[in-house]
């Protein structure tokens, strides 16, 4: 039995080492406009449509159905489940892709609900599909990361880093957000209580957008969120604490969409 395992140990060996191989001889024509890099990992769209991923594996955010601590990818690796990308988004400790239909993805570490799957908490190693939320066009994972934070015991600095939320634009305009709260970066207003995170997707509100204007672009940052509508004006919500919104530090926190101010 000794012997048997030993010859299946090497034969999984000699197989990995030759599907490494053949990947290298492969030749791959990624898509320029859909390539993103996140905290330590990076994802790529080919032109087939195919999502792959490389780096760190920890929760998962690889997506090819494996993770652990230590565990990294250091080349391109499918992203399972024989979806069909049109665009795709590396997080912190989380991707997410959007299918040429307009379906979203997440997978990776879910703490503070960022892959949207209607829960907070655990991960996923493949992609889940984003629960409740219409078809989207673009997508955003945060940079929030439990990589570089202090123990639980210092949640005034855990929480500086941001923990990961993403936000994603409708064919329509609309902005859609879920994940963590704690600074407002989801946009649906004030905080009025609770844990502060969502693992459910929901529109944001307007705040000082014009009802009628719609959004053509969306970027996340670690503790905040930005967008930018059809008539050029650009809108951000969470934290303020750094001047991040762009509005001459109005206040900490804003909860819905505040107009970039006019630059000096």
């Amino acid at each position: 039995s000794d012997l048997i395992s030993s010859d299946s140990s090497v034969m999984r060996d000699s197989s990995t080492a030759l599907r490494r191989f053949l990947s290298r001889l492969a030749t791959v024509q990624w898509c320029s406009r859909v390539f993103s890099a996140g905290f330590r990992h990076t994802c790529g769209v080919t032109a087939s449509g195919d999502g792959y991923c490389w780096g760190d594996n920890t929760y998962g955010q690889v997506g090819d159905g494996t993770s652990g601590a230590g565990d990294f990818a250091d080349l391109p690796t499918l992203v399972a489940g024989g979806l069909s990308f049109a665009s795709i988004s590396a997080g912190g400790d989380h991707t997410c892709g959007i299918t040429t239909g307009g379906a979203a993805y997440c997978w990776g570490d879910n703490t503070v609900g960022q892959l949207g799957n209607g829960g907070v908490g655990g991960a996923s190693a493949v992609p889940t599909p984003v629960a409740g939320a219409p078809a989207f066009t673009r997508i955003s994972a945060s940079t929030g990361t439990r990589a570089v934070l202090p123990p639980p015991a210092l949640p005034l600095a855990y929480k500086q880093f941001g923990r990961g939320h993403t936000c994603a634009l409708t064919s329509a305009g609309a902005v859609w957000c879920w994940g963590d709260d704690t600074d407002l970066q989801l946009g649906r207003g004030q905080f009025t209580g609770g844990s502060g995170l969502s693992g459910v997707a929901q529109q944001v509100s307007n705040g000082e957008k014009p009802g009628s204007a719609v959004f053509t672009s969306i970027s996340v940052g670690s503790r905040s969120s930005c967008a930018v509508a059809k008539d050029g004006n650009a809108y951000c919500w969470g934290s303020n604490v750094h001047g991040g919104l762009g509005n001459a530090l109005q206040a900490a926190f804003r909860g819905q969409p505040q107009k970039v101010a006019n630059p000096r």
